[in-house]
Formats: structure tokens, C-alpha cells, sequence
């Protein structure tokens, strides 16, 4: 029903246009050809005799010759139909011109009379009119194109951003859950609490993340909780810091951007060696713009990779690097480092301006 009413409502709004269009072409043509001649009462009134004509004439190019033709690529058969039916209606008008009735309304006025330049000039009065409607309608129908493919590719990328976010969740529940596994096989006491803050994380992920953009403070607050979890993981074998400066924790981001940097840090460190290992984040938020470094040591036997692309190492970083392809492009710099004994990103990244809310310089580690 509602479809229903949208359509006839449109309807109506489309034949308002039409009227106010003609109307419009006989009163301006009207008063530019009466002022030329001061015969406006005969002026006015061949226009409306005309008007018909013209209108048949307009209609049958842009319902019919255009659509049909035009739009379908058939040039060629398009130029011949357009120069059938102007000479058609041209000699149409003409004719009814030369109806004695029509005469007499015009005041028996001789440019009426049925010769070839009066034909002429039937054609080029038409022409004016069908030009001025085609040209309406063809910036219409570019205007509609256009909009359609700009609602087709915005559609596309929602399409692509819920994939790529649909992939990160997977990912890191896997990596988290396999950390509370290890645990509850060694009837750790910390297992509890990695429940709890597993349910944190599952609680940002459920509500926080249906979002196209956070507040930075969130993604701060899960990466505390990301952390939290890793220590109890690795214990004393793992040397985590996190050190963030924000003037405006309400500038927002995408969320889950900043966690697979993180992630990757302990897939390609900690969780690669039994010995003491390091994470260092390092998060600045100034003037609209975020600093993002992640560096994390690597083991002796791991060694630089041999891909081009670093970003390809993994399904983390590939979905982030593409999440900041198609969400800030144009706006992020993305710097990878890849060592004999570390691994470190660097991401400069321009945010959203909102509110000033600051917080002071604060250090997890």
C-alpha cells in the first residue's frame, strides 16, 4: 500500500511539472513574440491552437523515438523515424492552420497560410519546444543514472565492509578462544576472568560494531580488554604496553580497525617463542589526526618476509588494509616495518571532528 501511495504521489507531482512546463512555454513565447508584433491577443492565440500539436510531437520523441530507439543504440533508425515525424507533425499544424475557423480566431492573419515556409517555420517553432522538453528530460535521465550508480556502488560497499567485518570477528573469536581453551586445560584460575572479559569483547562486537563509526574511546577500551587477556595468556613471558594521548576521545573511527594490528603483533611474536617477548602500542590523538605504532619483537628464527606486500601475510591485515582502502582513502598513511628483530606498523589516519572531550596521557603496561 505504501509503494502504492509513494507511486501515485509521484504521478501527480510528474503531471503538475508537465503543466507548469507547458504552461510556462505559452505565456513566456506568448509575451516574447506579442511584444515583437503588439498583437498579443493573436499571438497567444495561435500558441494555444498550436499547443496540441506540439505536445503530440514532444511526447512521441520522448516516450516513443527515444526509448525505443535512442536509448537502445538504433541510431540510424532513430534519425529517420525523428525526420519522418517532425515532417509529419510539421504538415500537420500547417493543415490545421489553414482550416478557415482558425483563420477567423487568428484574425484571418496571412503568415497562416499553407506554403512551404510557412511549413518551415512550423517545423523550427516545433523544434524549439521538443529541444527545450528533450533537453529537460535527457539531464533528468543522466541525473537518475548517475544517482543509481552512486546508490549501487555505495550498496556495494556496505556489501564489502560487512564482509570484510564479518571476517575479523570470526578471526579474533578463534584466536581468543583458543586462549581460554589452553586455560581451562590447565584448570587455571584465571579462566573466569578471561570469560568475563571475553564477554566484554562479545559485547562491543554484538552493539558497537553494527556502527559505521565509534568513538575513539571505545576502541581504546577494547584494546585494554584485548590486552588483559593476552597477559593472562603469556604471563611473565610477555612484555605488553600501551600508552594512548587523545584531546578528543569523541572523534570516532571505523570500529575494529586498530585490533588487527594488535592481533598480529602476538601471532607474529609472543605466540612464536617461549622466551620473554615484547608488544609496544602507541596511540596519539591530535588535531583530528591518530597516530597508531604497534611494534612487537620477533624470535631469532622468524625472519623478514619475502613477500612484497607485508600486508599479505595474513587475513587480518589484508581485511584492514582493505577496510581502509574503501573507508579513508586518500585520508591514511600505512607504513610496515619488517626486520631481523621486529615488526612494527605505523598508520596516520584522519578522523572525524567532533566534540572536544579530553583525556590525559594514560599507560597500560
Amino acid at each position: 500500500m505504501r509503494n502504492i501511495l509513494k507511486n501515485v504521489t509521484s504521478s501527480r507531482y510528474q503531471i503538475m511539472w508537465h503543466i507548469l512546463f507547458w504552461l510556462g512555454y505559452w505565456l513566456s513565447f506568448g509575451l516574447f513574440y506579442g511584444s515583437a508584433t503588439g498583437a498579443y491577443r493573436e499571438t497567444f492565440t495561435e500558441l494555444l491552437i498550436s499547443l496540441p500539436v506540439k505536445m503530440l510531437f514532444t511526447y512521441s520523441i520522448l516516450y516513443y523515438l527515444i526509448p525505443k530507439y535512442l536509448l537502445t543504440r538504433k541510431n540510424g533508425i532513430f534519425i529517420g523515424m525523428l525526420i519522418l515525424t517532425c515532417i509529419f507533425f510539421g504538415l500537420l499544424q500547417r493543415a490545421i492552420y489553414s482550416i478557415q475557423i482558425v483563420q477567423n480566431l487568428c484574425l484571418e492573419n496571412s503568415s497562416l497560410a499553407f506554403t512551404p515556409i510557412t511549413v518551415v517555420k512550423s517545423l523550427i517553432s516545433m523544434y524549439i519546444v521538443a529541444a527545450l522538453a528533450i533537453m529537460i528530460k535527457l539531464i533528468k535521465q543522466i541525473y537518475k543514472s548517475e544517482k543509481a550508480q552512486q546508490e549501487l556502488a555505495q550498496r556495494t560497499l556496505e556489501a564489502e565492509l560487512n564482509f570484510l567485518k564479518s571476517q575479523i570477528h570470526p578471526h579474533f573469536l578463534f584466536n581468543t578462544l583458543n586462549n581460554l581453551y589452553a586455560l581451562t586445560l590447565k584448570n587455571s584460575p584465571k579462566a573466569p576472568e578471561v570469560v568475563l572479559k571475553l564477554a566484554d569483547l562479545l559485547d562491543y562486537m554484538l552493539y558497537e560494531c553494527n556502527a559505521s563509526h565509534i568513538p575513539i574511546e571505545k576502541e581504546i577500551d577494547l584494546i585494554d580488554n584485548y590486552l588483559s587477556l593476552e597477559k593472562l595468556r603469556y604471563g611473565n613471558r610477555l612484555d605488553a604496553s600501551f600508552n594512548y594521548s587523545a584531546e578528543n576521545m569523541e572523534q570516532e573511527i571505523a570500529p575494529m580497525l586498530i585490533l588487527p594490528f594488535v592481533e598480529n603483533s602476538f601471532k607474529h611474536g609472543a605466540s612464536l617463542t617461549t622466551d620473554v617477548n615484547y608488544v609496544a602500542i602507541d596511540l596519539i590523538v591530535r588535531n583530528g589526526m591518530m597516530v597508531l605504532k604497534v611494534e612487537n619483537g620477533k624470535p631469532s628464527h622468524v625472519k623478514p618476509s619475502t613477500k612484497k606486500n607485508p600486508l599479505h601475510q595474513g587475513i587480518g591485515l589484508n581485511n584492514v588494509n582493505r577496510r581502509l582502502e574503501l573507508l579513508y582513502k586518500g585520508k591514511y598513511d600505512l607504513q610496515i616495518f619488517d626486520e631481523e628483530d621486529s615488526f612494527l606498523i605505523v598508520l596516520k589516519l584522519e578522523l572525524k571532528q567532533t566534540v572536544t572531550k579530553k583525556r590525559k596521557l594514560a599507560t597500560v603496561g
